[in-house]
């Protein structure tokens, strides 16, 4: 019995090595998947069209005491719109409460920074916010980005809240990704 197991294996081993060996090709029917057809569809040129954001022209109503924002997340970088993308709502830094914060490490609640997600077309909006200064930082792949005040101005832009505000940031520009 013990004989015959090996011999199975030894001529199961014999017939793969048979085998013409597969090379890729251009044309397909290599080992490799054909273009598209593992990581999903390639885009087309019509798809690779620029995204108009269309932010919201209101923000919520606030608790008393606390503000609203709303705005929609661009990327000017690949001119289209940043969607179901995490960005948090952090402090202002340093004496005069102006200054983006030394090291970007991600969100801390601890500290009282907001996490939230921009929707389908990258719109989003927050309430009950703190009166301060802040900084809204996008999650991009491998890195944290702020917002920025332009295209053309690379500056962090710096977000002003007081009590009963209910800001409209429009289009959030960003360097992403």
């Amino acid at each position: 019995m013990r004989h015959r197991l090996i011999g199975c294996l030894l001529l199961g081993l014999a017939l793969a090595g048979c085998q013409p060996a597969r090379t890729p090709s251009a044309a397909g029917g290599g080992p490799y998947p054909a273009a598209g057809s593992y990581f999903g569809p390639v885009a087309t040129d019509a798809e690779k069209t620029v995204l108009t954001p269309l932010p919201p022209s209101y923000a919520p109503q606030p608790e008393a005491g606390l503000s609203a924002l709303s705005g929609a997340l661009y990327s000017y970088t690949i001119n289209k719109i940043i969607p179901e993308t995490m960005f948090y709502l952090t402090k202002a830094q340093g004496e005069n409460h102006n200054s983006m914060p030394g090291f970007l490490a991600g969100p801390d609640p601890s500290r009282g920074d907001r996490i939230e997600h921009s929707d389908l077309y990258g719109n989003f909006q927050l309430n009950d916010i703190p009166p301060g200064s802040y900084f809204l930082i996008v999650s991009a792949p491998y890195n944290w980005c702020p917002a920025e005040t332009a295209p053309a101005d690379p500056t962090p832009r710096l977000i002003q809240l007081a009590a009963g505000d209910r800001l409209a940031l429009g289009i959030v520009y960003v360097s992403w990704p």
